[in-house]
């Protein structure tokens, strides 16, 4: 799966006072950019976004990119983490304890917050908070504008995957890794090749009071932490004017001084090496599950097209010959019964809303899959699907079954209905891959 309009890869890094776009193209095994500009307005106050300013900034990007898949990167302090110690929990029950953990633990109402939780290798459960008003008006403006979003994360994430392949982590010492970008700062904990912790904070650009800050951050994450401590990994869209004292206690490695790239660059680097490589580790603690919602909405969006465009079709073609109008009345009348919208089975929509709309052009991209991914979607339609992928010539189907026993009957039953199928056992159930 790309992300690419035209010949490149296109990303969006939303930040509290601008949108970044970046267009990306790959040179072997690197990616380079080629063009990157950015539209200012003031979209985030008070850790809230902006509705009219953020669909402002959209509306002058939308010209050029109408209708293209983006790869958006979200630079905004609008997320806290927290950290469960549940030990010897029966997996088909996690979620439910991780619930009622949080509702014990947390004096917050969790449903103004979407949240995902990720398996640390400790048996410790580190939960992500992404303000939920932020992401529905996220969504909502995306979808006004016409972009197709493929991916939705937070720049940590992104950085992090960067870090990771071009530096040397032991898993037997203590990192944190620092980003400070357009005035957001993100740190976070690294420990046995997991995220421990992360804490993030937004600075006024007239406060002068950056170093405070950042000693403050640091102090509190390197007292957490849980093994030696090795170095603080610095990645900064500022010149690195770090006093002394800071650089030696916390033993600070400048990434843009020996890399040459900022924050904004190194994320993009990050996200289009995920995307690329078709990792899926880093997507546990992914904001926004798209690949299942754009399944959906480009099977039914596909289906609103070819109806029209059949009733259009049809009436100039009776209106010019009317000797072979009955015969094209009844072959639209097939066509319109071959493509009834299909039963999806389990897939859960519930927690992103407002989506369905989404791929409203989506239709005309690749329409000669749709009756493909119908079938497939008809013949697995009595199990639990949870997530959808695909790309140019494959699908992918993630199937839900906690009770291990079942698995090995799933898997001949499946193999009896596509024998070219290639299945995969994943903790979740079953990953079931299928040519289009």
């Amino acid at each position: 799966m790309g992300i690419k309009f035209r010949s490149r890869y296109i990303t969006f890094i939303i930040s509290p006072s601008k949108i970044s776009i970046f267009e990306s193209v790959k040179e072997l095994k690197d990616f380079k950019i080629v063009n990157n500009f950015y539209k200012e307005g003031n979209l985030l106050v008070r850790n809230n976004l902006v509705r009219d300013s953020f669909s402002n900034v959209l509306r002058e990007i939308s010209k050029k990119y109408k209708n293209a898949n983006i790869n958006i990167i979200l630079n905004l302090p609008t997320f806290f983490v927290q950290k469960l110690s549940l030990k010897g929990i029966d997996e088909t029950k996690l979620k439910d304890v991780i619930t009622t953990k949080l509702k014990e633990e947390l004096p917050i109402p969790l449903e103004n917050y979407i949240w995902r939780y990720k398996k640390l290798k400790a048996e410790d459960i580190l939960v992500l908070f992404f303000n939920k008003e932020v992401l529905d008006i996220l969504s909502s403006e995306l979808i006004k504008h016409k972009f197709l979003p493929i991916k939705i994360d937070p720049i940590f994430l992104d950085i992090l995957n960067f870090v990771e392949k071009k530096f040397s982590l032991h898993f037997d010492k203590s990192y944190i890794i620092f980003i400070y970008c357009n005035n957001v700062i993100t740190a976070l904990i690294w420990e046995n090749g997991d995220i421990q912790n992360i804490v993030t904070e937004f600075i006024q650009e007239d406060e002068g009071r950056e170093f405070n800050v950042f000693k403050r951050i640091l102090k509190f994450l390197k007292e957490n932490t849980n093994l030696p401590f090795e170095s603080v990994f610095y990645i900064s869209d500022k010149d690195s004017n770090i006093p002394e004292d800071i650089l030696e206690e916390f033993k600070i490695i400048d990434v843009k001084s020996i890399t040459g790239k900022n924050p904004e660059e190194l994320s993009v680097w990050g996200a289009l090496d995920i995307l690329y490589s078709s990792s899926s580790e880093e997507f546990e603690l992914n904001i926004f599950d798209l690949k299942k919602e754009i399944a959906l909405s480009y099977i039914n969006n596909f289906l609103i097209f070819w109806l029209v465009f059949i009733i259009i079709f049809s009436a100039i073609i009776n209106l010019g010959i009317f000797y072979w109008g009955k015969e094209i009345k009844r072959g639209n009348l097939e066509i319109k019964e071959s493509i009834k919208p299909p039963q999806v089975g389990a897939i859960d929509l519930q927690e992103i809303k407002n989506l369905t709309a989404l791929l409203n052009e989506y239709s005309k991209i690749k329409p000669k899959h749709y009756l493909r991914i119908k079938e497939y979607y008809d013949k697995l339609a009595k199990y639990k699907i949870i997530q959808v992928n695909y790309s140019v010539d494959n699908i992918k189907f993630i199937i839900e079954e906690m009770d291990k026993t079942k698995i090995p009957k799933m898997k001949e039953e499946i193999n009896n209905i596509f024998p070219n199928s290639e299945i995969k056992d994943i903790p979740e159930g079953l990953e079931i891959n299928l040519k289009l």
